[in-house]
């Protein structure tokens, strides 16, 4: 059987919901140009303030893992890739981005997750993971598995 994870990897915002009310979180800056075909980034609003909504959900390139010289690959904003003048604003709402490989500018093979709301009038929380797809050399990945625990269940 081919799991995912032989050829793909998750990055999450934080372990469980995070109040992005006022402010806005990302995921680690994690390489995606040599490695992978593919990104997604996935959001969904936990509890939420109907008053606020979700402004910031992009996807970010930079030339490493530190964020060096970031850049937007999609944008959040009035009439942008993610349009803030029809944003999620509701518990359970979900927001999906693609990018490929080539989408990526030049020189910049890191992307993060960035999420977040503007306005504070209460809580807003939300889950963003970023998943890396479509491995280029999936041997690498499998090879690259024991490095960390990861404990597989399947059905009996």
């Amino acid at each position: 059987m081919q799991r995912l994870t032989e050829s793909a990897k998750v990055v999450v915002t934080s372990p469980s919901a995070v109040d992005v009310g006022g402010s806005t979180a990302a995921t680690a800056w994690t390489r995606v140009g040599g490695e992978f075909h593919r990104a997604l980034g996935f959001v969904e609003l936990g509890a939420w303030n109907a008053a606020d909504t979700l402004d910031h959900f992009r996807i970010e390139a930079a030339e490493d893992d530190n964020g060096t010289n970031p850049e937007e690959v999609t944008s959040d904003g009035a009439g942008g890739d993610y349009d803030t003048a029809t944003a999620l604003n509701a518990d359970g709402d979900q927001g999906v981005i693609e990018v490929r490989d080539l989408d990526l500018p030049e020189g910049k093979p890191y992307v993060r997750l960035v999420i977040g709301a503007d306005d504070d009038t209460g809580v807003d929380e939300a889950v963003g993971v970023l998943v890396l797809y479509d491995a280029i050399d999936q041997y690498e990945h499998r090879q690259g598995a024991a490095s960390v625990t990861r404990v597989y269940v399947e059905p009996s």
